[in-house]
């Protein structure tokens, strides 16, 4: 089995104010509650090589879809095919220029001059037409498109068993699928969903999947999306996302479990950076919009209470802590010795909770 992973991350930019920084040990042992809440182990990397298949080869089975989030400027991808090693063939994509599905298979060369053409900003269909073979517009081919400005196109596909679909700032693209129902269930999730661009996407990819997916079962998928300067919150702050598996049985369902780890790791590592920074407050409201999508976390549970610890909130942090030990009582232990949680320690609902009662108490 063959894992490609990528996590893209922007370049820092204009740097937050500084409060009081962290002591040390609180930094060690935030790092440390972060390694213990997200565990990510991923066997054998490897990436596929960028060489066009035949220019008359189609992919076997595939689905796939192309978007645009008017909420966040940003555009994006996500396909799944029975062919082993699809993306460097079928999908091109760039910040800045777009994303783009292409039917049948591409060289470099021409995803490259798409991808160039768009970054001029021309129109897709007329991008498309510049750079690509004309074997793309006939009746085994087919195009889906959206630029970085997120201006949306799809070409006519005629036959061969592609299927096309779209609608405002998306576009679905299938070759070979079960039925017709995989691109209309597509169009229903998406279009039904709410939240990152990502999870909408991958949401798609599997109720197409679970429609009946394609005539030969899956065997590669990704998802990617562009970085957007409209940072709104935990779950969607502005980061592009860059994830592929390959060569794998089921590389939907593995490639929703790489996204949910990523996200996880992400956002946590966005709560530390603001303790490091001492904003306990703005790192607890962070880590409250991660554990609400996330209620069977007990590691994450744990560092959102001693967060809010720190940050006074005695209330909540009971409420985290509670939930804690809920799930993972052997962490009552650890809190108990934990410098976080020393505010809470006259407290009898603390000392009940990690075990400091006093019996009859």
């Amino acid at each position: 089995m063959i894992y490609a992973v990528r996590f893209n991350f922007p370049a820092t930019g204009a740097a937050r104010p500084r409060r009081a920084a962290a002591p040390v040990g609180d930094r060690a042992r935030l790092r440390f509650a972060v390694a213990a809440a997200v565990s990510i182990a991923v066997v054998g990397a490897a990436r596929a090589n960028d060489v066009a298949a035949p220019r008359s080869l189609l992919p076997e089975s595939a689905w796939g879809m192309v978007a645009e989030d008017p909420a966040t400027g940003q555009v994006g991808v996500a396909f799944a095919s029975s062919t082993p090693l699809a993306a460097p063939t079928y999908v091109a994509h760039e910040e800045g220029a777009g994303v783009a599905i292409v039917l049948p298979a591409t060289t470099p060369g021409e995803r490259g001059g798409l991808l160039r053409e768009l970054a001029k900003g021309r129109l897709p269909e007329r991008a498309a037409r510049r750079s690509l073979a004309e074997a793309t517009f006939g009746p085994q081919g087919a195009a889906a498109i959206v630029s970085a400005k997120g201006e949306a196109w799809v070409s006519a596909a005629t036959g061969a068993g592609i299927v096309i679909r779209s609608g405002v700032g998306f576009a679905i693209v299938a070759n070979r699928v079960a039925s017709i129902s995989v691109v209309e269930q597509m169009e229903k999730v998406f279009t039904g969903a709410r939240g990152p661009l990502p999870g909408r996407m991958l949401a798609a990819l599997q109720a197409g999947q679970e429609a009946g997916g394609g005539a030969l079962p899956a065997r590669s998928a990704l998802v990617w999306v562009s970085r957007s300067a409209k940072a709104i919150d935990a779950a969607s702050d502005g980061r592009g996302i860059d994830l592929r598996v390959d060569e794998h049985p089921f590389p939907i369902l593995s490639l929703q479990g790489l996204a949910r780890l990523w996200r996880l790791e992400r956002a946590l590592g966005q709560a530390v950076a603001l303790g490091e920074e001492g904003d306990w407050s703005a790192a607890a409201r962070s880590l409250g919009r991660l554990a609400a999508t996330e209620p069977t976390q007990g590691g994450l549970f744990y560092l959102l209470a001693a967060t809010l610890s720190r940050s006074g909130d005695t209330a909540g942090a009971l409420g985290a802590l509670k939930r804690t030990v809920h799930l993972e009582p052997a962490l009552a232990d650890l809190a108990r010795s934990d410098p976080a949680f020393a505010p809470l320690a006259p407290d009898p609902e603390f000392q009940a909770l990690v075990g400091m009662a006093e019996p009859g108490k």
